[in-house]
């Protein structure tokens, strides 16, 4: 996952949509991801493998909708947010069919769960592996799009999503309302980690007018308002405080006149709440995150066992950077701050994802 931001550090989207995760609910429970929360997701119950979930930047807000009753494994598996960022009442639909699943219960749970969001009026964003290859005309295709264009939903890609050097098929897909049809911009996201290739969907939603999440208020402290703090506080004669009878005056006393002066010397200023980057990510491993994608194009049209094993031994290489790069990183911080126990305290709850906010779910 580490490598995936870094081909994605340079405009990091909103929500990621992960399929085939191939983890059980204990494992995705710990999965961290920076700067994202788990939103929604399903794990296969009875088989192995596979499985889908959505990861949603955790400076937005979002319901995780629970559909699992229309899970069936291999059939159809599928999770569902509700992004509250919007004015349109956004519903995001992360699916996944097997191959050897049934497509006649895949296309009757579909019906269902869709028709259910529909009803309620969600502006729909569906996407996924469905496993139909919409590159060529077929019964499976012909029936797929039945049931989404009668919910005024439209497929959106156009490009190949799996290549290999004997086929290429787009089998991995958006699926969005005729609404946006034309204010959207889709490309794929080739990174060399899966045998599939992404795809970024960007489309411009009416945004909420009310509560920017963009912005918060905190007070300004910092050394020299602190050094001002304390001396206001060594200026301060605190008679009322010392010639007091009572206990309840005497402490009143003392909170006012302490309360004055931290809210003089620290006062609320307004900032912009933006994401955090990842400084580890450097120039260097962009490069490299580079280089691999261009061997993993090549690849992918070349069976040359030797451009096979630089590949591998350059995918190695790679992640040992980044770990190392990570590490790097940890220790600048460390060795940088003046507080070495909350600094560190604070880099192991980032990197396992804990202390973050809870988000509003719905089960």
């Amino acid at each position: 996952m580490s490598e995936l931001l870094c081909h994605l550090n340079h405009d990091p989207p909103n929500v990621l949509c992960i399929t085939e995760h191939h983890l059980c609910h204990e494992e995705l429970a710990a999965f961290h991801v920076e700067n994202y929360i788990l939103g929604s997701s399903y794990c296969r119950q009875l088989k192995l493998k596979s499985g889908v979930c959505i990861f949603v930047q955790n400076n937005l807000k979002f319901t995780a909708l629970n559909i699992d009753e229309y899970c069936i494994d291999q059939d159809i598996e599928v999770c569902a947010i509700h992004l509250h960022s919007t004015r349109n009442k956004l519903c995001i639909l992360a699916i996944y069919r097997s191959p050897q699943g049934n497509f006649n219960t895949f296309l009757n749970k579909l019906d269902l769960v869709v028709q259910k969001f529909f009803n309620l009026n969600f502006t729909l964003v569906v996407c996924g592996d469905v496993s139909v290859n919409y590159l060529m005309e077929s019964h499976k295709k012909a029936e797929l799009n039945r049931i989404f264009q009668s919910f005024n939903l439209s497929s959106i890609v156009n490009f190949p999503t799996r290549i290999s050097p004997n086929s290429s098929s787009t089998i991995d897909n958006f699926f969005i309302a005729n609404l946006y049809i034309n204010e959207f911009d889709i490309s794929p996201s080739i990174n060399g980690l899966s045998d599939h290739d992404g795809q970024i969907l960007k489309i411009q939603f009416a945004q909420q007018q009310s509560n920017n999440q963009s912005i918060l208020y905190k007070r300004n402290i910092n050394q020299y308002t602190i050094t001002d703090f304390l001396l206001k506080l060594s200026h301060e004669t605190w008679t009322s405080v010392f010639e007091g009878d009572d206990v309840n005056t005497v402490f009143n006393a003392f909170l006012n006149i302490f309360l004055r002066h931290y809210y003089s010397s620290f006062p609320m200023i307004k900032v912009n709440k933006l994401l955090k980057r990842n400084t580890w990510i450097t120039t260097g491993i962009r490069t490299s995150c580079h280089q691999k994608r261009e061997m993993y194009m090549e690849l992918k049209t070349n069976n040359n066992p030797l451009l096979k094993k630089n590949y591998k031994d350059y995918c190695r290489i790679l992640t040992i950077v980044i770990k190392q790069a990570k590490k790097m990183d940890f220790d600048k911080h460390i060795k940088n701050s003046s507080n070495l126990m909350k600094t560190s305290w604070n880099l192991i709850n980032k990197e396992l994802g804990t202390g973050q906010k809870t988000m509003e779910f719905n089960h």
